[in-house]
């Protein structure tokens, strides 16, 4: 399962995300037995491996992550008073629908790992301290509607793999000062998207939206170049 998501070079180094995580499973986790499905295990190896690379001991509120007699699914416990919805959400077989974990203080990086979770329909990480690139895996996502990353420190550029994801609704890496580089033309073929917003990076190549045989009803951008089908520029 392990190896199906991750490169095995990452388990050369002891103090990689992948190690670590793959040791919490087999030498601290109490919660996997046999009866566990394959795809049961995956998911909390994936979201082990988020709560590593994203620095979740310093996270602000860490509900139940990580805890090894709790359940995947109930591991977004315990929000406390000013939380108006879990951070994680399942569907009636226990898969996960949902990471909503914002403004939490998340740094670090998105690992490649969280392209596994096939169930995936919202994802949700705005206004945190996340930088690195966006990994190319999240166009494995093909049941995706929603992925927020707005007020991060994200680089790069935008992965040619988001044209994969066939029903995304909203898309919104706004505020991401060092996202560069022309919008891939894949994009294209996001026919369900309705709101792209752009607004606070330095992307460019607005243009390859407008051609789109489906029109944004909300298409917010930096005012680098012209965009005959913005709805504005900031």
């Amino acid at each position: 399962v392990v190896f199906n998501l991750t490169d095995a070079t990452a388990f050369e180094s002891d103090s990689s995300v992948a190690t670590q995580a793959l040791q919490w499973l087999t030498q601290r986790d109490r919660w996997i037995t046999r009866s566990t499905t394959q795809r049961q295990g995956k998911e909390r190896y994936i979201l082990t491996a988020l709560y590593l690379a994203t620095n979740g001991d310093d996270w602000k509120n860490t509900y139940s992550f990580l805890m090894p007699d709790v359940a995947t699914c109930a591991w977004g416990e315990n929000p406390g008073p000013v939380v108006v919805s879990p951070p994680l959400n399942c569907d009636g077989d226990g898969h996960v629908r949902v990471i909503a974990l914002i403004s939490n203080d998340l740094s670090g990086y998105l690992p490649s790992e969280i392209g596994g979770i096939q169930s995936l329909t919202r994802l949700e990480l705005a206004f945190n301290e996340l930088d690195r690139t966006i990994p190319s895996e999240v166009g494995m996502l093909s049941q995706l509607e929603l992925l927020e990353l707005t007020m991060n420190r994200l680089s790069g550029t935008i992965p040619t793999e988001i044209g994969n994801l066939d029903v995304l609704d909203s898309l919104n890496l706004a505020d991401n000062a060092n996202l560069t580089g022309p919008i891939p033309t894949q994009m294209k073929n996001l026919t369900q998207v309705g709101q792209l917003q752009l607004r606070g990076t330095n992307i460019t190549g607005f243009e390859t939206m407008c051609t789109s045989p489906s029109p944004l009803h909300v298409f917010f951008v930096e005012c680098i170049e012209e965009c005959s089908c913005c709805s504005g520029c900031a």
